[in-house]
């Protein structure tokens, strides 16, 4: 239903588990997504301002709305009409309702949208059992598909979300509880260009300034699923859960798999944050995330939570010293508003961050502080709600800079536990072995300084070595066979699987992949005569082709598949009699049907009679 306010709302509607209500494109399903839109378009009766030659006026425009776009591209707002000019190119005045523009041609020739302040495009309110599939939503101030209400058993799949004003998908929800939730190959945008960024970073007006999420839930959800996603050009934190808020009962078992998210453009954009009270965010699972080009950590917290299997490139931006692949912290915020307040203290005990690998981070890759919330120069070491964490395993190479080259940063604590069996090591700006890669309580150590010194227990079996990437300038951070990450790891990745979803070895390698069997030494525990079968994807991330390599021991029937992370088939490569021995097959990134594919995570596997392989891939464009 159409509401009042402006946007699509379903309440009250319950599908089955076997026959969901569905909104979806019944079309070909080569045309473009139906789209869903609360963008106000503004398509003639332009009018040339008589003072200002190159500013163009559209009289009538009540709502001028939060955002501005000309031909699908975002524009900087200028602060009074006297400022518009080429990088400020709109502004509304309420009282007149009218719209200015900078150009200098008449704009009707243009596709002239400003996003009002209508809440969303689709809330979806106390419903079950509903299927969201392959449609595009543009706009929304708060969000463009919100979910509220006692939700459950609800998908948002293969959907496109753009110029919303804060959120692409949300589940913060003020009053009920979401269940079962699965958020699946969506693409969130927020279609941000150079103007509107540099208004971020310096703090100009814009309703995403310090609030954008991704997708993000809040106060109230358990057992969601947000997998393969991509999520770009957000302000604050690409995918979130947090749980807080007295009298809610928080955020628990979700498991944040295989998205790809990066946003270098605002203050502190980070690629996830798990946060909450005590017992408030729990039992959650992030893992095989590929986060790139962000400006700030992601928040690791919240208790009993397992980060692993991630690969972090690329953290760099002016905010601070919080510029770090990722972080354990606690702090305090003053909930609610007055005279309700209440003051709550984000834990951090119990988390497990192993077998991650994080590269070219700013300040430093791993950072662990009490009351920390801009960097390690600003955090209270009276918090006492940090303890239990494991850190293990990890590979954190080439971060910090010349003056401070730390790979791990850790502030006044007293409780972490156990820091072992990490790489910190071929920093740039120092020779392996020699520097001091770790900041520990104000003072710098080396690998071998930090072992022997023990650090209050903390930090064992540290090497400052060359991980042996296999392509570091082409951000390939698979290992080398004679990397001495292979096969050194501790057992607590034993039971899980890697970056690619091949199963850790025991002893398991360090970092996030597992070393591949077949690509050098033979594992000396397999028996004689017996071969491994690989699949592996140069580059990876790739774009715009892969190239898919395996080798046979022996001929048979070959099939190679990419699937999407749903399962559906995109693409077969190979399929017919291949001979025994080495063998590669190229994707462009293109399905079966020839039409490009977005980009997102996908899946190749490798059949070969009764054996199979597989490896993950990520296409960028």
């Amino acid at each position: 239903d159409w509401t009042g306010n402006g946007f699509w709302e379903i309440t009250d509607k319950a599908g089955t588990s076997v026959s969901p209500i569905t909104i979806s494109d019944y079309g070909d399903a080569a045309d473009p997504p139906p789209v869903l839109a609360t963008l106000e378009l503004w398509d003639g009766g332009w009018i040339q301002d008589g003072v200002y030659p190159d500013v163009w006026a559209h009289t009538g425009v009540s709502n001028g709305g939060i955002r501005c776009f000309i031909d699908g591209v975002g524009q900087g707002w200028a602060e009074s009409l006297e400022g518009i000019g080429a990088d400020s190119t709109w502004y509304h005045d309420d009282s007149l309702g009218v719209l200015y523009l900078y150009s200098q041609s008449d704009p009707a020739g243009s596709v002239v949208e400003t996003l009002p302040l209508t809440g969303y495009v689709l809330q979806l309110k106390r419903c079950e059992n509903i299927l969201i599939e392959n449609v595009a939503f543009y706009g929304g101030r708060h969000a463009s598909v919100r979910l509220t209400g006692s939700e459950d058993e609800i998908t948002v799949r293969d959907c496109v979300l753009r110029y919303t004003g804060k959120s692409g998908i949300t589940g913060w929800d003020e009053a009920d509880s979401l269940t079962n939730i699965l958020i699946e190959g969506n693409e969130v945008d927020y279609m941000l260009n150079a103007d509107e960024i540099r208004e971020i970073a310096e703090g100009v007006y814009f309703p995403s300034t310090n609030v954008s999420d991704g997708i993000a839930f809040a106060m109230e959800a358990s057992d969601v699923t947000i997998r393969g996603n991509v999520v770009r050009g957000f302000s604050h934190t690409g995918i979130q859960a947090i749980g807080k808020r007295s009298g809610r009962a928080g955020v628990h078992d979700f498991t944040i798999e295989s998205n790809e998210v990066t946003s270098p453009f605002a203050k502190h954009c980070r690629g996830w944050g798990l946060i909450g009270a005590e017992g408030k965010c729990t039992n959650n699972v992030v893992r095989w995330n590929y986060v790139h080009d962000v400006t700030c950590a992601s928040h690791s917290a919240g208790s009993y939570n397992e980060y692993y299997g991630n690969i972090i490139v690329d953290v760099r931006g002016d905010y601070s010293s919080k510029s770090c692949g990722l972080d354990l912290g606690t702090w305090s915020e003053t909930i609610g508003e007055e005279p309700n307040q209440v003051e709550e203290t984000m834990v951090c005990h119990n988390n497990s961050v192993f077998n991650n690998t994080i590269v070219r981070a700013e300040h430093a890759g791993i950072l662990i502080a009490h009351g920390c919330s801009a960097g390690w120069e600003d955090c209270d070491p009276d918090f006492d709600d940090m303890y239990g964490n494991v850190i293990d395993n990890n590979i954190v190479a080439y971060c910090g800079s010349e003056d401070e080259p730390y790979q791990i940063a850790v502030d006044d604590i007293d409780e972490v536990v156990d820091i072992y069996n990490n790489v910190f090591g071929n920093n740039s700006f120092y020779v392996g072995g020699s520097g001091a890669p770790i900041m520990y309580k104000g003072t710098a150590y080396s690998a071998a300084a930090a072992d022997v010194a023990a650090l209050d227990d903390y930090f064992s079996n540290t090497l400052d070595s060359d991980p042996r990437f296999v392509d570091y300038a082409g951000d390939d951070y698979e290992l080398f066979p004679n990397s001495p990450c292979k096969w050194t790891g501790d057992v607590i990745a034993v039971g899980y699987d890697d970056f690619n979803g091949d199963a850790f070895r025991n002893p398991p390698s360090r970092g996030a992949f597992e070393v591949e069997k077949g690509r050098g030494d033979a594992d000396e525990s397999e028996g004689a005569g017996t071969a491994t079968l690989e699949l592996s994807s140069r580059p990876n991330p790739f774009g715009p082709e892969a190239s898919l390599h395996f080798v046979l021991p022996q001929a048979g029937s070959t099939r190679v598949t990419v699937y999407d992370p749903a399962g559906r088939i995109v693409a077969v490569l190979a399929d017919g009699h291949r001979e025994a021995g080495e063998h590669r097959v190229a994707w462009d990134g293109k399905d079966s049907t020839g039409r490009q594919v977005a980009t997102g995570v996908y899946f190749a596997r490798l059949s070969v009679q009764d054996r199979s392989a597989g490896s993950k891939m990520i296409l960028i464009r």
